[in-house]
């Protein structure tokens, strides 16, 4: 095979016979070059398009920002509806009726306590009580250890435990469940369940003046379900942060946006959440958000007290702890205007319920009288509970109960009545 020589003309310098030398390298170079910038390019849009659908949870950290816990969509994105009153995500309706959650969403929810659940508080007295266990320093809370290893968490502080029960049957009323059950039990050491309990207190703290003393003879304690396996619940999702703190100025309706870029998880946790909120609304409970989105703020990203959860992919979340409901912040009610704020931010943050829940409000709205009917069934239920009396301080009298019970209901149901006007509107201005 002949070479081929590329001859350079004599009258040519050697600098310039070096430049055409390397001419067929430079015009190859700058062609690879062009093609990876513009594969690069390509692909990093595709990351930007990504990035700007996800929906970020997050708390912001900086001081002095308005609080942005939600990313926006894409500017082009509609959400897609295939009737008016009905809102789609994917193949999925998850909104019926303009505010109301779809039996379809709700039917992914695992189940939470159950009657079988319940009717376990008939089945104590075969039981022994093996041990009772201090959870707290201050003696209010203890893990009883039953024969056949369930566990319940007892209190013994009269208007606790008496708001632990009232809480309980409040759920019960709504159709919730995931409130675990509550029943009184009458401590008596010589006979019955408590016979023979072994007791296990703390190491006394060197700055503790005295241990509390465990329940005895003649007390009566409340007993709460405890669930296995439960694990701490996550912080209130960011579409509805963004609507606690305003940075959002309207409640989450069935048409917005954000809803389309939600996972099943993520759209059956805000189920549950809303429940949460007209729940938490009625027994004015400030122990559970309240602490943590006003005393310690946001930015702590710690999960809401007395929330957990159970499950993998969609998990059922539990509400627990109910010590600081009814009883105890119905008697300062409504003196710190903080709780009454925190509680109408939390309310006006959705537009979207549960239906069965919305309606069991309802029906209790409409009933002549509320508390009664509240009271009623605690009683029927639980027998001792006619015993437990008012402790001076923490409860207060079944008039102003009745009062600011009756009032809560009535708030809800407004609320809801105006948001399926407003979502009305909105829809004939559209």
């Amino acid at each position: 095979m002949a070479r081929i020589h590329l001859r350079i003309p004599l009258f040519l310098s050697r600098r310039r016979a070096a430049i055409l030398k390397s001419v067929p390298s430079v015009i190859v170079l700058t062609i690879v070059l062009y093609v990876v910038f513009n594969v690069a390019s390509s692909i990093g849009s595709r990351f930007d398009d990504v990035g700007e659908q996800s929906i970020k949870h997050d708390v912001e950290k900086e001081p002095g920002v308005d609080r942005v816990f939600v990313e926006p969509p894409p500017t082009n994105a509609k959400p897609r509806e295939k009737q008016d009153n009905i809102r789609y995500v994917g193949d999925i309706a998850i909104v019926e009726d303009s505010i109301y959650w779809s039996q379809a969403v709700e039917d992914l929810i695992p189940t939470g306590v159950t009657d079988e659940d319940i009717n376990k508080k008939n089945t104590l007295k075969n039981l022994s009580a093996k041990k009772l266990v201090q959870m707290s320093d201050d003696g209010r809370r203890w893990m009883a250890i039953l024969s056949d290893d369930s566990q319940y968490i007892a209190r013994q502080v009269n208007c606790e435990l008496r708001s632990e029960l009232l809480a309980f049957h409040l759920s019960q009323l709504m159709g919730m469940d995931s409130v675990p059950f509550a029943t009184l039990s009458k401590i008596n050491l010589n006979s019955g369940l408590w016979k023979g309990v072994q007791v296990e207190k703390k190491e006394k703290k060197p700055s503790s003046k005295r241990m509390p003393d465990p329940p005895t003879d003649g007390d009566i304690v409340s007993l709460t379900q405890w669930i296995e396996g439960l694990k701490k619940g996550p912080m209130l999702p960011g579409i509805l942060l963004d609507r606690i703190y305003r940075a959002i100025g309207e409640p989450l309706f069935a048409d917005d946006i954000y809803l389309e870029y939600l996972s099943k998880e993520e759209i059956t946790q805000l189920v549950q959440w809303t429940d949460m909120i007209l729940f938490d609304y009625i027994n004015v409970n400030y122990d559970r958000s309240f602490p943590w989105l006003i005393i310690h703020g946001p930015s702590s990203q710690q999960p809401t007290n007395n929330v957990y959860r159970i499950g993998y992919g969609i998990e059922k979340l539990y509400f627990s702890n109910h010590a600081q409901t009814f009883v105890w912040s119905y008697a300062p009610f409504p003196s710190d205007p903080r709780i009454r704020e925190h509680h109408d931010l939390m309310l006006h943050s959705s537009c979207i319920f549960r239906k069965s829940v919305a309606d069991k409000i309802a029906e209790m709205n409409t009933h002549e009288n509320p508390v009664k009917l509240l009271l009623d069934r605690v009683n029927a239920e639980e027998p001792l509970a006619n015993i437990t009396e008012p402790v001076p301080g923490c409860f207060v009298d079944d008039v102003k109960f009745g009062k600011i019970l009756q009032k809560r209901l009535s708030e809800i149901n407004t609320w809801i009545t105006s948001c399926k006007d407003d979502y009305d509107r909105r829809k004939r201005q559209v």
